[in-house]
């Protein structure tokens, strides 16, 4: 009987031990090393497709022939302004469509431009995460539009903003 008791003592400090000593370290190393690499966050709003905001110099046209407006927006940077602009255009930087897109209206069309396309785009898909639903990128950006014949001012005519 009394070996039963000893064997129950050691049992239950054994069981002590490694619940409060062994335990503790061994959860301590499990929160310390993930069993997975972490997640990366979920991107808040729903994804836009870059092909969603794209529009081709030919819609644009049929659109302005209906009498609708466009309000273009060259996202270029000055120095690109030499090769000119798209008619009426207003120039803001892509680097400070962040900070000055609320200088559009939401409800109006916008087509955003750059020299191929892929600022323009970038720039699109950050206005629509914002709200901005009507805003578009020009396919091809201006030498695009140049070849299909849209409207531009010359380098003289253009002021950067």
């Amino acid at each position: 009987m009394t070996k039963f008791i000893v064997l129950v003592i050691v049992a239950a400090a054994a069981w002590w031990v490694y619940k409060n000593v062994l335990g503790k370290s061994q959860s301590a190393a499990a929160s310390a090393v993930p069993s997975e690499p972490p997640r990366p966050a979920e991107p808040s709003g729903p994804r836009i497709n870059p092909m969603d905001v794209q529009i081709d110099p030919e819609s644009i046209f049929e659109r302005q022939g209906k009498g609708e407006r466009v309000v273009f927006v060259d996202v270029r940077e000055a120095a690109e302004l030499a090769a000119g602009m798209i008619d009426g255009a207003v120039h803001i930087p892509s680097g400070q469509i962040d900070t000055r897109f609320t200088e559009l209206q939401p409800g109006d069309e916008i087509v955003l431009y750059c020299a191929s396309g892929m600022r323009s785009t970038n720039a699109a898909i950050f206005m629509r995460g914002k709200g901005y639903d009507r805003v578009w990128s020009l396919v091809g950006g201006f030498g695009h539009w140049q070849r299909d014949g849209g409207k531009t001012m010359s380098p003289s005519a253009t002021s950067s903003s």
